[in-house]
């Protein structure tokens, strides 16, 4: 027996499963019995089959267990002295569905830089098995009573707030002070941002009610794509008047907000829901603020429960006015504007593929850092330190780029100055990296992309670097960002990031086995088979008359312009099919073609080649929907050498149906989806897997029940873990001299002889690891013929070791002989 588990993408009130009717025909089991916790369990054959909302829905009377790890948080950057920082962000977004935990968070920061005031983040969030929280008891006590607000960011955790950490904020927001430290502040506010307004309920309701003086009620209020665009300011709200663009939300930002409403009559709608306005339940809110003017009650705190992400709202300064506005009503202290202070204003860095929140390692990327005069004095220039490390500590980037290293017309040249309330971008990446490294009159050719080089959670931060600067607390933000090995998003080859899919056919079904590929690139589907929109034959007027175009984004692809189908793209027929009789007002008229798999296809897409040897789990993350007819098999299968392939998974006659999009599930503490077993990585044998789905389909000409079988769609693939550095070759140091003489030049003065340096900075060592040298002449010539040789090989080279170093320590040397003259054999590219 083997369990199978599914997480489903949309809250379901029943799915469909279909089952064999003793014929040729399809009919479909409509389960709604024994659906509970967002869950339903149907039977397999194989198995079990668990179906769970990927929204992470909470309803009534759902236990739920908490983390049974617990660790303190922890301050980054180090904590300001008591009383210098008036907010405190409690960066609580550790959990492990998507890869980006601590990422939203980096718009709070630059937006309360743009607003004038200071503040500490300390680091909380569950991830990797354990809960990190704040302390408990007086020290946590001491540490909050710190702060004239706190900003407690939730982004997608469903553990926010502990009881103990609610026990602690409970104590704060009545004014108590902790006895570990002499300060204590005496204006208290709170500030909840999360779009897990339901779990926030379920976890801490209690809290919510008589703090916050908001609601929601689980997951009953959820309305999937529900943000409000413009989000409208509630009248007789702080809000009153305003509204902001969230259109173009944040690329790092998945959209299921939950209605809110006030607790009582003592607070007031902040922002209108617009999906839920007019409500009878009066959850028809994305905030709710408290008190309302006038209020007369033994709390003297307020409180603010943004029910969404501050990543919402497209604009720099919609972020900043929200913040602004939320402290200046709060009476939060704004920081004295200074004469000299530059501080950050952005942090942007991509996100490859939008549901798992990850990037793609080994793909040269963009990081853009906005950097902001804040002071009253203009500044001629400035700088940013941008480092990137991965999980181990091992830094994979390392640069700072001012201002001055750019010429005249780049986007980082300062002509003249960066006056008061100027911004300059600066942007990482090998083209600017090579303008720095001109100017700090180092190696241009050593200059780098900036990549995460190995899959896991790295960690991005990004530091002001400016003389005299007396703003020093706007001058750093931090980011965990999460990297996967490998991601496919079902796009057109020009529109992927790295290395994709190709397609393929099989002869899995013999002698019948169908002989042409059908799997594609879909970006639309006619799910209710009227043809409307796309076939000749259907009605020109269809679209007036009750018939519907293709469907495309939710109901085919998740994200992007396409996803991965298994259906015939051009359609097929079944057998004594009369195309001519073809009436499209019918459902499923037999004279019109099929968009579903042919009978015996077997066809496939498979991943390139990827290397796993140094993994230490491997997660498959993918998303899909659709429909499969019960004889047809999804299959998902592996391979070591491309030939002989072993089957994962096999499913047959699962069916969500348009829209309801599914997830693997798994038990891996970091990362949601199937867990790959031992076999296939960690393993010098495991340096060239394939993976692939295969539609292997029945011999029936079954294509539809109540709706279509086009098989799935599927989009959104990543493959998650845990990688080491333990194979890393680099190249330091080359000479070019006459001195060394490690080779004989047979008496010719003017050879030159050519020593590299090739380090092994991984934990792995290499046996007969081949290095290429090339030559050229400042005219761009090949000059490599006058090597004595281009490719030598280094026998054995260690983990963590040089070749060619000379030194005392290490006696290998590579070298090559040159008949060139010394000003060429400067311009050496290796």
């Amino acid at each position: 027996m083997i369990a199978m588990f599914v997480a489903a993408l949309f809250v379901l009130s029943s799915f469909s499963l279909l089952v064999s009717a003793g014929s040729d025909d399809e009919q479909e089991s409509e389960i709604i019995t024994g659906i509970t916790l967002g869950e339903a369990i149907v039977s397999e054959s194989e198995g079990e089959v668990e179906l769970v909302s990927e929204l992470n829905n909470i309803l009534p009377g759902q236990e739920v267990p908490w983390a049974t790890t617990m660790a303190d948080g922890h301050f980054s950057p180090a904590k300001q002295e008591p009383g210098a920082a008036k907010v405190l962000i409690v960066d609580d977004d550790g959990e492990n569905w998507m890869s980006g935990p601590w990422l939203e968070a980096s718009h709070i920061a630059t937006a309360l830089n743009d607003g004038g005031y200071s503040f500490d983040v300390f680091r909380s969030g569950r991830w990797g098995g354990t809960t990190k929280e704040l302390p408990s008891g007086d020290a946590g006590l001491s540490l909050v009573d710190d702060y004239e607000v706190v900003i407690w960011y939730g982004g997608w955790n469903t553990q926010i707030m502990s009881s103990a950490e609610q026990s602690t904020l409970s104590s704060y927001l009545d004014g108590d002070c902790g006895g570990s430290d002499s300060f204590c502040t005496t204006n208290r506010n709170m500030f909840v941002s999360t779009q897990m307004s339901d779990w926030f309920d379920s976890a801490a309701g209690t809290f919510q009610n008589n703090y916050m003086h908001s609601d929601t009620y689980y997951s009953s209020y959820i309305v999937v794509d529900g943000t409000s665009n413009p989000m409208k300011g509630v009248s007789g709200s702080i809000f009153e008047g305003k509204e902001f663009d969230t259109d173009t939300a944040g690329i790092h930002y998945l959209d299921r907000p939950c209605g809110n409403k006030p607790y009582d009559n003592t607070a007031t709608g902040a922002f209108w829901m617009d999906a839920r306005k007019g409500a009878a339940d009066g959850h028809e809110y994305h905030a709710v603020q408290f008190p309302v003017d006038g209020y007369v009650g033994p709390q003297t705190h307020k409180a603010f429960m943004f029910a969404d992400e501050i990543g919402v709202f497209n604009k720099r300064s919609d972020r900043a006015d929200l913040f602004g506005t939320v402290l200046s009503w709060m009476g939060v202290t704004k920081e004295q504007t200074q004469n000299v202070d530059i501080g950050i204003g952005g942090l942007d860095i991509p996100n490859h593929v939008q549901y798992w929140r990850s990037v793609e390692a080994m793909v040269p990327v963009d990081i853009r850092v906005t950097v902001t005069n804040y002071g009253m004095l203009p500044q001629s220039s400035t700088a940013v330190h941008l480092k990137l490390k991965n999980q181990f500590g091992q830094v994979l980037f390392d640069s700072t780029f001012d201002t001055r290293a750019f010429p005249e017309g780049h986007p980082m040249h300062i002509a003249d100055s960066i006056q008061n309330g100027d911004s300059v971008v600066f942007t990482f990446n090998k083209t600017n990296d090579r303008h720095q490294r001109i100017y700090d009159g180092v190696n241009e050719n050593k200059a780098r992309h900036v990549m995460f080089t190995s899959a896991g959670m790295d960690r991005l931060s990004a530091e002001v670097m400016h003389t005299g600067d007396q703003g020093v607390a706007n001058n750093f933000v931090q980011a965990d960002v999460g990297v996967g090995k490998w991601i496919e998003n079902g796009e057109a080859p020009e529109d992927e990031i790295g290395p994709s899919i190709t397609f393929g056919d099989t002869d899995v079904n013999g002698a019948n086995s169908l002989d042409h590929v059908n799997y594609h690139r879909v970006s639309s589907y006619d799910w209710d088979i009227d043809g409307c929109g796309w076939d000749s034959g259907a009605a020109s007027d269809c679209a007036d008359n009750g018939g519907s175009l293709n469907k495309t984004i939710k109901s085919v692809y998740h994200e992007g312009k396409s996803a991965l189908g298994s259906f015939a793209p051009d359609g097929w027929y079944k057998t004594n099919a009369n195309p001519a009789n073809c009436d499209w007002g019918t459902s499923g008229d037999s004279d019109c073609p099929k968009f579903t798999a042919e009978p015996n296809q077997d066809d496939y897409f498979v991943s390139p080649p990827l290397d796993l040897s140094a993994m230490e789990e491997v997660i498959v993350g993918m998303l899909f929907t659709g429909c499969m007819e019960s004889g047809d098999n999804f299959v998902m299968q592996i391979s070591k050498d491309g030939v002989s392939w072993t089957n994962l998974i096999t499913y047959s006659g699962f069916c969500p149906g348009e829209g309801a999009w599914y997830l693997w599930g798994g038990g891996n503490a970091k990362y949601q989806g199937y867990v790959l077993g031992g076999d296939w990585f960690g393993s010098d044998d495991s340096d060239s897997i394939q993976w692939r789905i295969m539609m292997d389909a029945d011999s029936d000409q079954n294509t539809e029940g109540s709706r279509p079988y086009p098989g799935w769609f599927i989009d959104e693939i990543v493959f998650r873990g845990t990688e080491r550095i333990t194979r890393d070759v680099a190249v330091g140091d080359i000479t070019v001299d006459s001195d060394f003489v490690v080779k004989d030049n047979g008496g010719n003065s003017l050879w030159r002889e050519i020593n590299a340096t090739v380090i092994n900075a991984g934990e792995a060592g290499w046996t007969d690891l081949p290095v290429k040298f090339s030559m050229s002449n400042l005219q761009g010539e090949d000059l490599s013929s006058f090597l004595d040789t281009t490719q030598p090989s280094i026998p054995n080279l260690d983990g963590d070791s040089n070749y060619g170093d000379i030194t005392p320590r290490k006696n290998y040397s590579l070298c090559l002989w040159s008949l060139v003259q010394i000003r060429i054999m400067q311009q050496l590219k290796f």
